[in-house]
């Protein structure tokens, strides 16, 4: 195994001390230059590859056995990974661990289901890009195959060994559930964004609907959006963002997410706040048997109070008074 570019031997030793040996490249069957020595074999800088020692004796040529010179040792590093981590009782689980660097290496699996023996291996080399590929594969999992799921890989040459674990649920039924990030009550300044969330933990992946009033909200908007952002492979965070609150957007706002036979429902009641204002004041005559009245419609939210004054001597009262 080359582990830098340092002169290395190939044994190959022949018992004539006065032979005439040549070292060939398998690959290309070309002579490979070389410093014989007898006692020790072929000395000198070599690339990756096969190699056989070819000596002729009395007009017969023989050859040696094959000796394989592996690439430079590099700085191994694995990744485990699954096609998926969450999944049905029934389906099939497949873990992937990718070694790169050495190409030596012994591999060592635990997982809940390996004392049944249950799961077969596969291995994989892509010599080129200095990977190789282990495969854990469980057909027809099921509950009982919950668990961590971890690969040991350790280079022989230099025992060094890394280990990477993961988890996996098998489910028996349909999960979900919810944790809304809101009050019962909420409310947002006039042209605010305001943002309303719903943390969804759920398997199979479920479906979700904004109500505003008892009727859905379409999925964009010119000013509300609702979108689906998943964090994990069974969770998900489901958002309601008001672009710019207006008074018509206060109202009764549902989050429905339904999953198979299960349903779940967050809910908050919104009040945009509007500045209060006076729209206009009149004065109403029924009569001199009913008297006078003065009426003030004013408008805002929420609703304003309203507080009255009388001025005695109009000559001395503002107008805005």
């Amino acid at each position: 195994v080359l582990s830098d570019h340092e002169e290395m031997e190939i044994p190959c030793r022949v018992s004539d001390p006065t032979a005439q040996v040549t070292l060939l490249n398998v690959d290309t069957q070309q002579p490979v230059p070389c410093v014989y020595d007898s006692k020790r074999g072929a000395l000198g800088i070599f690339t990756a590859g096969t190699y056989v020692c070819k000596v002729l004796i009395k007009g017969k040529e023989h050859h040696s056995e094959e000796y394989i010179v592996h690439g430079l040792i590099g700085t191994l590093h694995v990744e485990l990974s699954a096609k998926k981590t969450a999944l049905m009782v029934g389906d099939t689980i497949v873990v992937n661990c990718l070694a790169r660097g050495p190409d030596m290496l012994e591999d060592h699996w635990k997982y809940p289901g390996k004392l049944a023996n249950r799961g077969s291996k596969t291995v994989k080399e892509n010599k080129e890009a200095q990977e190789i590929l282990y495969t854990l594969t469980i057909p027809q999992a099921s509950t009982k195959d919950s668990g961590v799921y971890s690969c040991s890989l350790t280079d022989i040459v230099s025992t060094k060994s890394q280990t990477k674990e993961l988890n996996i649920q098998v489910f028996a039924t349909e999960v979900m559930s919810i944790q809304p990030e809101f009050r019962e009550y909420e409310s947002a300044e006039l042209d605010e964004v305001r943002e309303f969330k719903v943390k969804i933990d759920s398997f199979p992946e479920a479906r979700v609907t904004w109500l505003k009033d008892g009727s859905p909200l379409s999925n964009v908007t010119a000013e509300i959006s609702t979108n689906l952002r998943q964090i994990s492979e069974i969770s998900y965070i489901s958002v309601l963002t008001l672009i710019r609150a207006k008074e018509d957007d206060s109202g009764n706002y549902t989050m429905r997410v339904q999953n198979g036979n299960q349903s779940h429902e967050a809910s908050f009641i919104l009040e945009v706040k509007v500045p209060a204002v006076i729209v206009d004041l009149m004065d109403l005559h029924h009569g001199s048997a009913t008297g006078q009245s003065v009426v003030c419609i004013t408008r805002g939210q929420p609703t304003p109070v309203v507080e009255w004054f009388i001025c005695k001597n109009i000559k001395h009262c503002a107008n805005d008074t």
